[in-house]
């Protein structure tokens, strides 16, 4: 596949260094380095041009972006595509459905159900996944189309500049209706699941917002900060509301659920290329509404 992106060079960039240039938008360390390993990426005024040359007031840049295709098996499976562009989609997922093939499920992915998309349009794919949900998890994601995109989108999650809100059914409540989960996560030794409290490892910062409380159970909004595996499930556990459905940190209470209860409902961003920004919302899934069911795309972001 390629993406061609063209630039025109403004005043305030005379001078820089074609590499300089590129970082200012957004480009990550590890995308130049794949395009000066590759042949005829990057021209000015349609000459071939290097990343340490000088750029002038109204020099004209492409980036040829070259990628190969993601190697998978197409299946057709049930997956909503909220916006696409040449350079990301956003997707919603639904529960059960992993976000990459595995040898326990080779063909049953979300990058399976969108090469399956791509095939009956004859388009080639490539799958990059900017913000990874897990199996039973549903809602949004994001799914960058090429190596420059991913890149940038995860500096803009490094500079917590993409917003990702979920909600979720806890057992019993919070102590507070509102507020900060700031706890660092590790491993726990030879287990799949996070550890928490000072020194255990990466930082971690959720905010949520208890939306109601219901015999047994309560709905709470939760906002990720940071984007640690596991955080959202972590950090209810340790306030002592752990997810409805989660087996693995201690779920259970009432109503029962098949899946940890948490759906990623909002997800905003800057779209990378053009800077435009991007929003989007999607309900409750069928299993979550009924037990509870309202309007989550009319709740203010926390």
């Amino acid at each position: 596949m390629a993406r061609i992106i063209d630039y025109t060079v403004s005043p305030e960039d005379n001078g820089l260094r074609s590499e300089t240039f590129l970082r200012r938008r957004g480009y990550s360390a590890h995308a130049i380095q794949a395009l000066k390993h590759t042949g005829d990426s990057f021209f000015v005024n349609g000459c071939p041009a290097r990343f340490i040359d000088r750029v002038k007031e109204g020099d004209r840049l492409s980036v040829h972006v070259y990628e190969k295709p993601s190697l998978l098996t197409p299946r057709n499976l049930p997956v909503e595509i909220l916006y696409a562009d040449e350079d990301v989609m956003v997707v919603g997922k639904s529960a059960g459905m992993p976000i990459h093939p595995s040898p326990r499920n080779p063909d049953g992915s979300l990058a399976n159900a969108l090469a399956f998309i791509a095939w009956q349009k004859g388009e080639a794919f490539s799958f990059h996944c900017s913000n990874r949900l897990d199996q039973d998890t549903s809602g949004l994601t994001a799914v960058s189309r090429h190596f420059v995109a991913a890149g940038m989108i995860s500096e803009m999650g490094n500079r917590r500049e993409i917003l990702r809100e979920y909600v979720a059914f806890v057992q019993g409540a919070p102590a507070h209706e509102e507020g900060v989960i700031d706890l660092p996560l590790g491993w726990a030794d030879g287990s799949f699941k996070r550890s928490w409290g000072p020194g255990a490892g990466e930082e971690a910062i959720t905010r949520y917002r208890v939306l109601s409380c219901q015999k047994g159970f309560s709905v709470v909004q939760l906002q990720l900060v940071t984007g640690r595996t596991h955080q959202i499930r972590a950090h209810m556990a340790a306030v002592g509301s752990p997810l409805l459905g989660d087996a693995l940190y201690g779920a259970g209470g009432a109503p029962a659920f098949s899946r940890q209860a948490l759906h990623a409902f909002r997800l905003g961003f800057r779209q990378p290329i053009s800077g435009e920004d991007l929003m989007f919302s999607v309900p409750l899934p069928r299993d979550m509404a009924a037990i509870f069911d309202f309007d989550v795309q009319n709740i203010p972001v926390i």
